[in-house]
């Protein structure tokens, strides 16, 4: 799936500068600012998508599945503002 420009450099800047072994609160920070811009511009990605795209940028298939199941709760949250 290809990201709209705005939301793809917020994924962008995630991978880029996330360890890829095990989060860290910045990270985490860029990857909450990540879903808000999933949410503000109507992405919503399957958790196999994101899970493909955090792969594509070397995360390890099982560890990029945890996150694109974080991504899934954070999106179900945003439902309720």
């Amino acid at each position: 799936m290809e990201l709209p420009p705005d939301v793809a450099e917020l994924f962008n800047t995630f991978v880029s500068l996330a360890n890829l072994n095990h989060l860290h609160e910045l990270d985490w920070n860029r990857f909450y600012e990540f879903i808000i811009g999933c949410y503000r511009s109507d992405v919503n990605l399957s958790e196999p998508e994101l899970q493909n795209l955090l792969v594509t940028k070397n995360f390890e298939r099982e560890y990029a599945r945890d996150i694109a199941h974080i991504y899934t709760h954070g999106r179900d949250l945003l439902k309720f503002i």
